[in-house]
């Protein structure tokens, strides 16, 4: 992070990047996971359904006014569940078998309807 590079440009301005570029391309062959970052915007009269509601509900309460009013489309209602939210595990497989076991905590329909808003 010492060593970033800061590349400021005026407002309205946009830095596009190919996620293959990120890391030299390398895969990540360690056994531990490597987190990638990423922001994604969008003009404020886009609505797509496949824009993932995203944000816990209580984080988003943790927001500032500008915060909240910004992430508004992507904050899960009050009591809706992010499925596999804050669990990091290194192999997928356990990832896949803890949301798994998440989902089927849910129940028959709230699975569907869950799977069908994702």
């Amino acid at each position: 992070m010492k060593l970033s590079t800061v590349c400021p440009v005026p407002a309205g301005s946009a830095i596009i990047r190919d996620n293959r570029t990120w890391h030299g391309g390398t895969p990540n062959l360690s056994r531990d996971v490597r987190a990638m970052p990423n922001m994604e915007y969008f003009a404020p009269w886009f609505r797509s359904e496949g824009v993932i509601r995203s944000m816990p509900y209580e984080r988003w309460q943790e927001l500032s006014p500008h915060g909240r009013r910004i992430s508004r489309y992507v904050m899960l209602g009050a009591g809706e569940q992010l499925i596999g939210e804050g669990f990091i595990h290194p192999k997928r497989a356990e990832r896949e078998a803890f949301r798994a076991k998440q989902l089927a905590e849910l129940g028959t329909a709230e699975m569907q309807e869950y799977k069908e808003r994702s």
